[in-house]
């Protein structure tokens, strides 16, 4: 009776041991789905707001506005995000960013000739790519709300974070 009862406990723990296996498969599985593809829509904005989200600066706005240069702002609510950007179709830079809380930036990316560039691309954890045409205006912020809203804004001002 003995020998029929370890055997039936051995029977349930190794039921309830492969059940649980199981469950943390499944979750590990949801978990690493979830991180490979974001899904957020996309706002590009070309329009200039009536007011400037950021605070216009004289020297900034002399020295870094019209320069040549093309600058992207990586600003808010980036946590370990992979962020993929693409110049022309091809792949500048592949970054996992973070933001500053104390500044709200998380990183800028500077290129150095915006004459060459007509398109830029930008996707989110693998999520679909922001593409969107560069004319004259050589600084643009980029938020990101957390599998929501990816908002690309073109800025009158170069941005300053104090």
């Amino acid at each position: 009776m003995l020998a029929i009862l370890t055997f039936s406990s051995m029977k349930t723990c190794n039921i309830i041991l492969v059940i649980g296996i199981m469950a943390i498969s499944f979750s590990c599985r949801v978990d690493k789905r979830a991180k490979l593809k974001s899904i957020y829509d996309v706002d590009i904005l070309y329009t200039y707001p009536n007011r400037d989200e950021h605070i216009p600066n004289r020297l900034f706005n002399k020295r870094y506005l019209n320069d040549g240069k093309l600058y992207l702002h990586f600003e808010s609510r980036f946590r370990s995000d992979t962020v993929v950007i693409k110049s022309n179709g091809k792949t500048h830079s592949i970054r996992v960013l973070n933001t500053d809380s104390s500044t709200g930036v998380a990183a800028c990316e500077i290129f150095d000739r915006i004459a060459d560039i007509n398109t830029i691309s930008i996707s989110i954890n693998n999520g679909k790519e922001a593409i969107f045409d560069i004319d004259s205006i050589n600084h643009v912020s980029i938020n990101y709300r957390r599998d929501s809203v990816l908002t690309i804004r073109f800025l009158r001002n170069v941005p300053f974070y104090e």
